[in-house]
């Protein structure tokens, strides 16, 4: 099991188990494209319910001079006042490009096991947002505070956090990518002790 909390309740039911999170990804160096004027957004998830994509992007409309950036734009009239850029689905190579050159991607996602995004995303440089739903940066209690909001059905709490967030872009992936680098030396060991 990837996410932290499963593996002890599908032993508990008599199911051998292990918990054994994901690896790091390895990020090429990228040289970052101009996106334009504005704040740009990466909101990088499949438009289904559980990835929360709409939400995320509805909290724009807060953010002056916001414009989104998509894989699939979702197909909710009430976002058509929204600046959003749809660049379908993209090779992994050329999407790491844009979602490195985005200044904040949201993953307000409302369940995770051990999100990748947000991990590839802090490796680029770029902060990300993310829900409560995972461990990600658990053990540091301020950057977890930092880098996550407790509301994700809430337009106006993305854009806040958000918000926030940007401002301590610097701290933020800092600390992330320590946290990263410590997180990913527990999975090779995890991984590991599973192996042998």
């Amino acid at each position: 099991m990837v996410k932290r909390g499963v593996a002890e309740a599908f032993c508990a039911t008599g199911y051998p188990v292990a918990y054994v999170p994901n690896r790091a990804p390895q990020t090429p160096a990228i040289h970052k494209q101009s996106l334009g004027p504005g704040l740009h957004f990466g909101v990088f998830a499949s438009p289904f319910w559980r990835k929360n994509v709409v939400t995320q992007l509805l909290s724009l409309g807060l953010v002056a001079g916001a414009v989104g950036h998509v894989m699939v734009r979702p197909s909710v009239d009430y976002l058509a006042s929204i600046d959003i850029i749809e660049h379908g689905e993209l090779p992994w190579e050329e999407f790491i490009v844009i979602q490195g050159s985005v200044d904040i991607n949201l993953y307000v996602t409302l369940t995770e096991c051990h999100p990748l995004s947000p991990v590839e995303s802090y490796l680029m440089g770029v902060p990300c947002l993310t829900s409560r739903t995972s461990w990600l940066f658990k053990e540091d209690q301020e950057l977890w505070e930092l880098t996550t909001v407790d509301r994700p059905d809430e337009p106006a709490a993305i854009a806040e956090a958000a918000q926030t967030l940007l401002d301590s872009t610097a701290d933020a992936v800092a600390r992330a990518r320590i946290w990263i680098r410590n997180a990913d030396e527990a999975a090779k060991s995890a991984w590991e002790a599973f192996v042998r």
